[in-house]
């Protein structure tokens, strides 16, 4: 059984800024030095300061030190506050994407880590141990988790999609703004009876992490350790509904560099050879809007990948035949982004030592690469994934990016404060 409780959430002390949006920070894996260094420069207070730390390449514990000392007197001096009974925070995440506007409502409180073999909570990738590791010891060191996990639960009786349609009818509380044109506005759920409700549906769902496999495996990893505490056994997790259709599951596409004309036509041939179809159009004299809006147009249809040569001349179209897959490819067959990996890029790399790849699932910043060879692929439809997951088989890196992300600095969820 599940177990997802409300939580005494830290927060910013909204006494003292005018806002929260020049404190929060993307999650850890998504910062940059560069940007790392621009959120510094934001505001002293940002919770980069806290969370932008990781370098899986330095070995060495100030910054571990640096991010318990420096969250310490932010609550001693009650920048910092703790809110004085447990809650769940509702969040709605209003955000606009390729020009489209969206919004995805979750919850926030705190989710029961559970060894994977009890099958309530659901990962489907693949974890890096450096960067666990890293993740240990930032909770170690400063007894608090910085920012909420990602994930997604079903909710076939609506009850708990019954409370969020009636919270949302209220004015938020605060609000904090992401770019200009996204912001998230977030309620607090202190109703026992929206509490018990909240708790008995999320008991009997199964939660999928969509994001934060990594710090997930960190709060397993200190589970049982000689200073676990109830707080530690839990970790902070943004719940939603998997069929909220603000939820979306984005592709990484592919930029391979160094390539030459040979190498694009034997990448060709093995995806042709896996084609029910394959076409080719022209894009020489289209703008870049109008490529992208065809490239996205095109990859939404099922099992569809596409590639952009090089110089720029057209766009190729593959219609991927998986009505009867190897068996040995099993389920991971409904996954185009482990089809491509496994059966056409990895053979095909193995043959050019200079290409290099790199993975982004921004659309415009794979078109902008010139002199590479460019994949594309589409949204994974929900069902697949939640049929790959459930199968307990972990997809290869890079095949989901869900969207949106949760910012750090919403709450921090400490597990070793005392009051």
């Amino acid at each position: 059984m599940t177990e997802f409780l409300p939580l005494r959430g830290l927060k910013y002390n909204l006494q003292k800024f005018d806002s929260l949006d020049e404190l929060i920070c993307p999650p850890f894996d998504l910062i940059s030095p560069e940007l790392k260094q621009a959120l510094e420069r934001k505001n002293q207070h940002n919770a980069v300061w806290l969370e932008g730390t990781a370098q899986v390449n330095d070995h060495g514990n100030n910054k571990y030190i640096d991010s318990r000392n420096t969250f310490n007197k932010w609550l001693d001096d009650a920048v910092i506050i703790r809110d004085e009974t447990p809650l769940y925070y509702l969040i709605n995440y209003n955000y606009d994407l390729h020009g489209n506007n969206s919004s995805v409502a979750g919850i926030i409180g705190m989710l029961r880590v559970e060894d994977p073999s009890t099958n309530n909570i659901i990962g489907h990738e693949n974890t890096y141990l450096p960067i666990v590791e890293d993740r240990i010891q930032l909770l170690k060191t400063t007894g608090v988790q910085f920012s909420p996990i990602l994930a997604a639960f079903k909710d076939s009786s609506h009850s708990v999609k019954n409370i969020i349609t009636r919270t949302l009818q209220h004015p938020p509380e605060s609000q904090v703004h992401i770019t200009a044109t996204d912001f998230i506005d977030i309620w607090e759920i202190s109703n026992d009876e929206d509490i018990k409700t909240i708790k008995e549906t999320l008991g009997n769902s199964k939660v999928f992490i969509a994001d934060g496999h990594h710090r997930y495996e960190a709060a397993l990893g200190i589970q049982n350790s000689d200073t676990s505490t109830f707080e530690s056994q839990h970790i902070m997790a943004a719940l939603i509904d998997i069929n909220d259709p603000g939820l979306q599951i984005l592709p990484y596409h592919r930029i391979i560099e160094n390539v030459s004309a040979e190498f694009t036509e034997a990448m060709h041939a093995r995806l042709s050879d896996l084609c029910i179809n394959s076409s080719e159009i022209n894009i020489q004299k289209m703008s870049k809007q109008e490529i992208l809006t065809l490239i996205s147009k095109t990859t939404r249809q099922t099992h569809t990948i596409c590639t952009v040569t090089p110089n720029r001349d057209n766009l190729n179209i593959f219609n991927i035949d998986i009505k009867e897959p190897p068996e040995s490819w099993g389920l991971l067959a409904q996954s185009d982004a482990w089809v491509l990996q496994n059966q056409v890029i990895d053979p095909s790399m193995e043959e050019c030592s200079q290409c290099e790849i790199r993975y982004t699932h921004d659309l415009a910043d794979a078109l902008d690469t010139s002199g590479a060879l460019g994949i594309f692929l589409g949204p994974f439809p929900k069902n697949s994934f939640e049929q790959v997951a459930l199968s307990k088989t972990n997809m290869p890196p890079k095949s989901t990016f869900f969207y949106p992300k949760m910012p750090t600095g919403l709450l921090f969820h400490p597990i070793y404060l005392d009051n």
